[in-house]
């Protein structure tokens, strides 16, 4: 009989401990179940194969499909026995497979403790999938929820699990799995850790109803369950060989790659990848000049060891994180081969004193000064970018990127601008954020009011003040600058995103008619995001929607028609929440149509449309009062809506939204929506409805027109 050497050896253990009369009775000993192989793959024809079992206790088997469905195809010479003092040869048969692949799981059990074995079978005809390309194509530019019955397969190529199962623990959360096929690669945000999928196990997806968003930067598939994940074999894929310039271009986000010609900055030779207190971007260059870093978490496995000195070529998963392009090892050979003679590069990252300007001083100083000034960041799109406005200019003393200076931040629906270069090669980082030069003197209050909150990285390293400066001309190191106010947080527990009022008097500068004034921050370890900021009770812009594309309302200021000729509806149905109500506005009443209450979406179907053919379609539409909204048109029977069958706009509030009917609306120029209807027939209709949580919106002045 042919054995495996692990039972063997543990039989062998067995017979000696008795001879010794450690314990005579087997009843008394620990149960103990082995298999010689956890996996097994057959071709698609007939097939046996046989395995080794062990258990000194009763056992059973029982067979699982990979959906947990019953298993039909696959039999075992023996599926339960007696305590054994040798291996049992166990035969497994499967019947051919004339369909797709197929994979089930083999338990032995006794009443404590058991042992499996995975069998894969191939299939005579392959599974289609989905390409990763076509997933993320998807996305454009907002958060969008997969609707087509799409299943992707994909090779991991992150090593993100915690060390206990294996992996390199190199991700800010377990729960990041990364996969790539031929066409691209995808980030997966699952909804527990990954304790199970390793670099080369291939997994199919299955993506319907899952959202895809921007996370600072990459794109993922979020909120993924385990449910919607299948092991379906293995494949390692190879690194693709690419340049620093195509990996700064982000065209190859979420793949595994292998740039050459790069090389640790000379700043931060001699650094460990990271450090327990925080994670760790080594600044990288390449010998044609592009920059970019390497990003270890600081739960890595591997954060004490030191960066390598030497050029050579670096491979890693090609990632983005607001505008700083990244790269994640996946192994610790993915660096190895940076052993080469080093290049003359631009030493990145060390203080040149030339630092970095983020605003156009010309545009600044060709505004005269205000008495009044107000800012809340409501035209932020995306976090970790940089916040691009003629009222604001910013610096830092480490001109490297972006990150080490001040960015843009949401958290929830929150957005403001933040300052965390705590991976920055400098010992202190310097960075100011300067709103225009204020007219004191003829400011009714001459005070600066703001909002700040602190995130710390390590310890009470950092300062945060409000300064002033009467000579500065556009470099921030040449101006005298004096400290008005300390505003520094303590880094303690009780402190953290705790957002703190402060304010300001400017009394001591009432006679100044050109005042700048800014933020400063000095330090490196503890991050602080700025938000609400006004001087003399300035107004705040009003949130513009999201603009173009995808919300085609940003920027229009509506044709002023609030009557209909698409009909809306004479009676509410409670069925499908939607009501006939009554809209005012500018002292006038017109019929317009709410969908949905606090807890229910509504849907609407309106009666075939006045037109056939190419038209636009345009509407008022607006979310309750403090609520957002997703709107979705959707047109049925025939024709499409700004080219595909369905199109989601995300509302904004109105004040006006609430309460009882009538409702008096005032609407701004990002609640009017514009979309192109084409081929339209006799038979199309328009299904206007709402999903979200709490669901309600107000719709008014839905017409079509013949596209001109």
């Amino acid at each position: 009989m042919k054995h495996c050497k692990s039972l063997f050896i543990f039989t062998a253990v067995l017979i000696l401990l008795a001879l010794q009369g450690c314990t005579k009775d087997p009843q008394f000993k620990p149960a103990e179940i082995g298999v010689c192989t956890e996996s097994i793959s057959l071709e698609a024809e007939a097939a046996t194969k046989s395995i080794h079992l062990f258990s000194n206790r009763d056992w059973s088997a029982e067979v699982i499909g990979s959906d947990n469905s019953e298993v039909t195809w696959l039999t075992l010479s023996a599926a339960s026995g007696k305590p054994m003092t040798d291996s049992l040869e166990i035969t497994i048969s499967v019947l051919p497979n004339t369909g797709e692949d197929r994979q089930a799981t083999i338990n032995f059990r006794t009443e404590t403790i058991y042992a499996s074995v995975r069998v894969s079978q191939k299939g005579q005809t392959q599974k289609q999938y989905t390409p990763i390309s076509t997933v993320r194509a998807l996305y454009k530019g907002t958060d969008v929820v997969i609707e087509e019955n799409y299943t992707v397969k994909g090779s991991v190529i992150s090593n993100y699990r915690n060390s206990e199962y294996g992996g390199l623990n190199n991700a800010t959360s377990a729960k990041t799995v990364i996969i790539q096929d031929e066409t691209a690669g995808i980030s997966l945000y699952m909804t527990a850790n990954n304790t199970e999928y390793a670099v080369g196990d291939q997994l199919a997806i299955k993506l319907q109803g899952l959202t895809l968003q921007r996370y600072n930067g990459s794109l993922q598939v979020n909120d993924l369950p385990a449910a919607n994940v299948e092991k379906v074999g293995t494949y390692t894929i190879d690194p693709k060989e690419i340049t620093a310039a195509q990996l700064v271009s982000g065209d190859f986000e979420s793949q595994y790659v292998a740039v050459a010609d790069v090389q640790v900055v000379a700043a931060d030779m001699g650094k460990t990848f990271a450090t327990q207190a925080s994670h760790t971007s080594i600044n990288f260059e390449s010998r044609t000049g592009e920059k970019f870093v390497l990003f270890s978490s600081k739960y890595s496995t591997f954060m004490d060891e030191k960066v390598p000195t030497g050029s050579g070529v670096l491979k890693g998963i090609a990632m983005v994180y607001g505008s700083t392009f990244q790269i994640s090892i996946t192994a610790l050979t993915d660096y190895a081969s940076l052993t080469g003679t080093r290049f003359t590069g631009t030493g990145g990252g060390e203080d040149t004193g030339e630092g970095a300007i983020i605003g156009d001083y010309t545009k600044w100083n060709a505004i005269t000064p205000p008495s009044a000034f107000g800012d809340n960041f409501v035209t932020v799109k995306g976090a970790n970018e940089a916040y691009t406005s003629d009222n604001w200019m910013f610096y830092t003393n480490d001109g490297f990127n972006i990150n080490m200076g001040w960015k843009t931040g949401i958290y929830n629906s929150d957005k403001y601008i933040q300052v965390a270069p705590y991976s920055s090669s400098l010992d202190k980082v310097v960075a100011f954020a300067l709103i225009p030069r204020v007219n004191v003197s003829t400011a009714a209050s001459k005070v600066l009011k703001f909002k700040h909150t602190i995130y710390y990285q390590t310890a009470d390293d950092s300062k945060f003040e409000v300064v002033v400066s009467e000579d500065f001309t556009g470099d921030f190191t040449e101006a005298t600058w004096t400290s008005v106010k300390d505003a520094t947080i303590a880094a303690e527990e009780e402190n953290i995103n705790k957002w703190v009022e402060t304010e300001v008097n400017l009394s001591d500068y009432a006679a100044k008619t050109s005042l700048c004034i800014a933020f400063r921050y000095t330090g490196k370890a503890n991050t602080y995001r700025l938000d609400d900021v006004q001087f003399n009770n300035g107004t705040f812009p009003e949130d513009p929607g999201e603009g173009g594309g995808d919300n085609p309302g940003g920027g229009g200021a509506g044709d002023g028609v609030y009557t209909s000729n698409i009909t809306w509806p004479t009676a509410d149905n409670t069925t499908d929440a939607y009501f006939a109500d009554q809209v005012s506005v500018g002292g006038s009443s017109y019929n317009g149509l709410k969908l949905g209450n606090s807890s229910t979406g509504g849907k609407y179907t309106t009666p075939a449309l006045p037109l056939t053919g190419k038209m636009t379609l345009t509407f008022y539409a607006v979310a309750w009062k403090a609520k957002t909204c997703d709107l979705k048109v959707t047109v049925n029977g025939a024709g499409t809506i700004d080219g595909t069958a369905s199109k989601t706009i995300t509302l904004v509030s109105n004040t006006g939204a609430s309460g009882n009917p009538p409702y008096t609306i005032t609407f701004g120029s990002n609640d009017f929506y514009t979309v192109t209807l084409d081929g339209i027939t006799e038979a199309s209709t328009l299904t206007f409805s709402t999903e979200n949580a709490g669901p309600r919106c107000i719709i008014l002045g839905a017409n079509v027109k013949a596209t001109e």
